[in-house]
């Protein structure tokens, strides 16, 4: 009689071997159970974030916008949190780090306000390239451009940076004392720039050709008495008229 072939059949484990697969599996899915509550204790969040780099902004404002207190120290994003904080239109640059003792370092680099733009009423702070950081009710010391243009103006959007770089040429142009006793640099499209002074006289300028000449021109027209009113939009031929005694 032939033997029947059992090479097919797989062999029967003794107790010794069932138990050592248990032991594996149990020793496994304990070695999972670990790992979740080491990834959900306090051990892997973010304890403390430390702020650096800002004067404009307020530390606990920009940790409240980059959502990252609390959060697992090993998948934090870094990039999506960087790119969170460059919403806001005071920050320029953002560098988020991972510290030890679960502490994240952010390093900011923030616009800093070159004029007031006066749009329709409202006054807004904004940067030399022509992004509005905030909304003011005040105005600082700082030039100060009355511009009817187009399109709504509000913190973070971006206006056109030439007319910032404009305003900048006209203030810093002009000699200290007369600076200082301008109110407003208005500008108005297929006009130009007028400068209004408190000191009760009107300039007007142009668009920005010649501009740094015209300035020149302004200055030493203002030299030559009481002025009541100065044209220098023509540099070549530019006209001013005196106050009446």
């Amino acid at each position: 009689m032939l033997a029947k072939d059992r090479s097919h059949v797989k062999p029967k484990l003794s107790w010794k071997q069932k138990l050592l697969r248990l032991s594996l599996v149990l020793g496994f899915i304990g070695a999972l159970i670990l790992l979740w509550q080491a990834y959900n204790s306090d051990l892997l969040r973010v304890q403390e974030v430390k702020v650096r780099g800002v004067s404009h902004l307020t530390e606990s404002y920009v940790i409240q916008r980059s959502g990252i207190l609390g959060a697992n120290i090993l998948t934090l994003n870094t990039g999506e949190v960087e790119a969170r904080l460059r919403d806001i239109p005071y920050v320029d640059t953002a560098k988020v780090s991972r510290g030890l003792s679960n502490r994240v370092y952010i390093d900011i680099v923030e616009r800093q306000p070159a004029i007031v733009w006066m749009s329709g009423g409202s006054k807004f702070l904004v940067d030399s390239s022509g992004k509005v950081l905030e909304e003011v009710s005040a105005t600082p010391r700082m030039p100060l451009l009355e511009a009817n243009t187009k399109g709504d103006v509000h913190p973070g959007s971006t206006l056109d940076p030439k007319l910032v770089a404009s305003t900048l040429t006209l203030f810093s142009g002009l000699p200290e004392d007369i600076r200082a006793s301008v109110e407003k640099v208005k500008y108005t499209p297929g006009v130009g720039y007028e400068v209004i002074s408190s000191a009760g006289w009107t300039a007007v300028v142009g668009d920005d050709d010649r501009l740094e000449a015209k300035v020149a021109i302004l200055s030493k027209i203002l030299t030559l008495g009481d002025v009541s009113f100065i044209d220098v939009s023509t540099p070549a031929t530019p006209y001013y008229r005196l106050r009446k005694s």
